[in-house]
C-alpha cells in the first residue's frame, strides 16, 4: 500500500477551508441530519473514517453521537486531536489508514466524508476500505459517504487555482485524465511568515469511480444500496451536482 499523503495541507487545511465562507463538513452537515431522519437512524456509536481536521465530529457531538475519528495523515490527526480535545470521551481521534480499519468496539454508522473514497485508486483499496467498514459495523449497521463524480473532475480538475492568506499563499495545479479515471493535483504552500519562509509541496491523486463499481464493491462487502444521488454541495446553484452521497446497510 502507498503511504498516505497530507503532509503539507494539514498545516493549513482550516484556514483554507474558512476562505469559501463555510467549511465543507458545515456545507453538508444538514444534509447528513436529513438521511438520519429520513431512515431512522438514532444517535448512537459512530465512526467517522478519514476524518481529516476533526470538523464533522465536532457537529455531531452535541447531538448525542459518540465519535471515533481516524484518518491516515498523521498531520491531520494531530490537527483533529487539538480541536477535539476539550471534548473527549465523547471524540476520540485515532491514526489508522482507512484500507486497514480495526475497532476495539462496532458501531452503528460509519461516515466518509469529502471525496475521501476517491483517494482509494484500485479497486482493491475500495474493497478493502468496505470491508473494514462492514467489519466495524453492527450488523444492520449504516455507511454514508460522498465521491466526487465525473462532473465535478472535469469541472474543477483542471487548470491552477490560487489562493493568497496573510500567511501562506496555496497553489493547485490539476489535472483530470478521463480515460484512466485519474485526478491529480500538484498541491504547493508558500510560507510568508517570518518563522517559515519556505516553499513545501505534495501531490494528491484521486480516482473517479463509476456508481458500478462503488455498487459492486458495496455488494460485496454485504451491503444493501439505499441511496445514491448526486447533489450541490455548495450554496452556488450554478455549480451544479458534482458530488454524489451514498447511504447504504450492512446485512443484518
Amino acid at each position: 500500500m502507498k503511504p498516505a499523503g497530507y503532509t503539507v495541507l494539514p498545516a493549513i487545511y482550516d484556514r483554507w477551508q474558512a476562505t469559501y465562507g463555510k467549511d465543507y463538513s458545515t456545507l453538508i452537515f444538514p444534509r447528513l441530519l436529513r438521511t438520519f431522519r429520513r431512515f431512522g437512524i438514532p444517535a448512537s456509536r459512530l465512526l467517522d473514517v478519514a476524518c481529516g481536521t476533526g470538523s464533522l465530529a465536532l457537529l455531531l457531538r452535541p447531538y448525542g453521537w459518540r465519535i471515533r475519528g481516524v484518518d491516515g495523515s498523521a498531520g491531520m490527526v494531530r490537527r483533529a486531536r487539538e480541536k477535539c480535545r476539550p471534548f473527549r470521551p465523547a471524540i476520540s481521534i485515532g491514526h489508522q489508514d482507512m484500507r486497514n480499519l480495526r475497532v476495539r468496539s462496532r458501531v452503528n454508522v460509519c461516515t466518509c466524508m469529502f471525496d475521501s473514497i476517491n483517494h482509494l485508486t484500485t479497486q482493491r483499496d475500495l474493497h478493502l476500505t468496505f470491508r473494514g467498514i462492514a467489519q466495524a459495523l453492527n450488523p444492520g449497521g449504516w455507511v454514508i459517504f460522498d465521491v466526487n463524480n465525473e462532473a465535478c473532475y472535469r469541472t474543477l480538475w483542471n487548470g491552477t487555482q490560487t489562493l493568497e492568506h496573510r500567511d501562506f499563499s496555496l497553489r493547485l495545479e490539476n489535472r483530470y485524465l478521463p480515460d484512466r479515471k485519474i485526478a491529480r493535483s500538484l498541491v504547493t504552500v508558500c510560507w510568508k511568515t517570518r518563522s517559515r519562509r519556505r516553499e513545501e509541496k505534495e501531490v494528491v491523486v484521486e480516482r473517479c469511480f463509476t456508481r458500478p463499481e462503488l455498487g459492486k464493491a458495496l455488494a460485496l462487502n454485504g451491503f444493501q444500496i439505499l441511496d445514491s444521488d448526486d447533489y450541490n454541495f455548495s450554496e452556488v446553484p450554478a455549480m451544479g451536482a458534482l458530488k454524489t452521497w451514498w447511504v447504504a446497510r450492512k446485512d443484518r
